[in-house]
């Protein structure tokens, strides 16, 4: 009894160590950089996202949301930054202008249409819950592709680390 006492008090004692990390600012939303951006096209992006579990186990995407973002100088940061451990900020909601967002299929696969050429980062989740000592426990997360959409092609992505 005395050992689980000692146990309780240390982990109560060092749970206090644990901080949460403050979010990562965005830097500052170049508007003049994406007035540049051509909005519609009539090209063809389709991809699948799904991760790999430690057990070999794959996990799909299904029914997640799928946002396709032109790459730029912020989206490049959020690429860079914001899809480890580091948190980012709200983004600029004017950045939903020049997004187009779908749903993945059962399969984890997804498809947008009327797009122009160019470099895209494409966001999505993947999740599923495991059962655990404490309950059920989320795992997977979030993930951010790059794509390149060119002309005339048979354009895809794949979206898994």
């Amino acid at each position: 009894m005395k050992k689980l006492f000692i146990a309780a008090t240390a982990a109560a004692f060092l749970s206090g160590c644990v901080s949460i990390p403050k979010p990562v600012n965005l830097p500052a939303f170049p508007q003049a950089e994406y007035d540049k951006l051509k909005l519609e096209g009539s090209e063809k992006l389709t991809g699948q996202a799904f991760l790999k579990t430690l057990g070999g186990d794959v996990k799909v995407a299904a029914g997640s949301q799928v946002i396709l973002m032109p790459k730029t100088s912020y989206t490049d940061f959020q690429f860079a930054t914001c899809m480890g451990m580091t948190r980012c900020d709200k983004e600029d909601m004017r950045a939903a202008k020049y997004e187009k967002v779908t749903i993945a299929d059962a399969q984890g696969k997804f498809e947008f249409d009327n797009i122009a050429p160019g470099e895209y980062y494409v966001q999505t989740t993947v999740t599923w819950m495991r059962p655990s000592t404490y309950g059920l426990v989320t795992e997977g997360g979030a993930l951010m592709s790059a794509a390149s959409v060119k002309a005339g092609q048979n354009n895809t992505v794949m979206v898994t680390r």
